[in-house]
């Protein structure tokens, strides 16, 4: 199927065709060239090609607002996914971030325990270190 655009075009392009040819036909009508029943035949026969050309500017418009929709909706589709991507990416990011921090968290806290227990240790007479820490 071709673009839009392109189809858009062309539709445009029929319905001005359309109405020249049919200024052209009213312009060079000699109304007492026809008799009554000659008129109303050629009348019939313009309300029945332009009937006609409207039918098929209206399933092609139709056509096109149809390819239009599924369009939209592909590219919606592709933005939802994009952004669940990014979300997810952003959410990983966050959670090793937050991990990162913790443990380094948690070794500061440990190493700190263990420098404020070796700095309040004391030896025993007997040459024996107690650990307990003063509260």
């Amino acid at each position: 199927m071709p673009p839009i655009n392109v189809m858009l075009r062309e539709m445009e392009k029929r319905i001005l065709k359309s109405i020249q040819q049919l200024g052209n036909k009213l312009d060079n009508a000699d109304p007492c060239r026809y008799d009554t029943e000659e008129r109303e035949d050629f009348l019939a026969e313009v309300t029945q090609r332009c009937d006609d050309e409207y039918i098929n500017l209206k399933v092609e418009s139709t056509d096109v607002f149809e390819e239009v929709k599924e369009d939209v909706e592909r590219v919606l589709n592709q933005v939802d996914d994009d952004v669940k991507e990014r979300m997810e990416m952003m959410q990983d990011e966050l959670d090793e971030r937050v991990e990162s921090i913790a443990q380094t968290t948690a070794v500061a806290a440990a190493e700190k325990y263990v420098k404020e227990t070796l700095l309040n240790a004391s030896w025993r007479i007997d040459g024996s270190m107690s650990l307990q820490r003063e509260t």
